[in-house]
Formats: C-alpha cells, sequence, structure tokens
C-alpha cells in the first residue's frame, strides 16, 4: 500500500505556487520594447532590471497575449527601472513572494515617459529578466 501512496504522490501535479520559476530575458532596443513574455494564464515570480545608461527608465506590464500597444493597452504594474552615475549601472530586484497572476500572458513595454499613454522610446542598455511560472 505505502507504494502505491508514493506512485500516486510522484503521478500527481505539482501546484503551479510550488514549481521553479521560468527564466525569460530581454534586452532593450530604441523602440517602446513592446513584448509577450510569455501567453496563457502566469504567475510573475520575480522581476530584475539592470539600467546602464544615464537615464530613467519604466518597466510596464500588461495582461495579454500579445504584444502591447504601448500608449493604448491598460497598464496593470509599473516599475521605474533607475541608473546610476558613472559606468556601475542601476536597476532593480522585483520580488513578488505571493506571485503576481496574469490571466491572459505576460507583456511588457519599457518606455522613456511615466504615463500609462507614455509612447516615448527606450534605448539600448536595460536588461529585463523574468522568472516566470
Amino acid at each position: 500500500m505505502k507504494y502505491l501512496t508514493l506512485l500516486l504522490l510522484l503521478l500527481l501535479p505539482t501546484p503551479a505556487d510550488a514549481q521553479t520559476a521560468i527564466p525569460y530575458h530581454f534586452l532593450s532596443a530604441a523602440t517602446t520594447n513592446a513584448n509577450v513574455v510569455v501567453a496563457g494564464t502566469r504567475v510573475v515570480d520575480s522581476i530584475l532590471a539592470v539600467n546602464t545608461v544615464a537615464a530613467i527608465y519604466y518597466l510596464k506590464l500588461y495582461d495579454k497575449a500579445t504584444a502591447p500597444v504601448c500608449n493604448t493597452d491598460p497598464v496593470v504594474y509599473t516599475a521605474p527601472v533607475p541608473f546610476a552615475a558613472g559606468s556601475a549601472g542601476g536597476g532593480v530586484f522585483l520580488p513578488f513572494p505571493n506571485g503576481l497572476r496574469f490571466q491572459n500572458g505576460v507583456a511588457f513595454c519599457l518606455t522613456g515617459g511615466l504615463a500609462d499613454n507614455d509612447n516615448t522610446n527606450a534605448v539600448v542598455g536595460v536588461v529585463i529578466s523574468f522568472g516566470i511560472k
């Protein structure tokens, strides 16, 4: 009986919140960087954004399965990506212990302005990494 119980435990799916996060990695371009990280219901576990240029940029998240229209689609989360003086770079690490749940997919824009309807291009020099379950 104990072997049957062990076998059943091994065959049962692991709950989504207990799974290891899958990494996704993006390098900014001289655009608004409209991208889909992954489609479908997902949970963002963490975000790391490193900024190597001397201007602040804004990472805007969207609950979409397609690339967002940066100045039109509704933003669900915004994080400033700060810079540091000199060549040291700056950035932000955002851990989400309980996760950020997205129903349709995880998409983002990286823009030069804070407003949700901003469409200012970023530049090359920002690295964005997501941990997604």
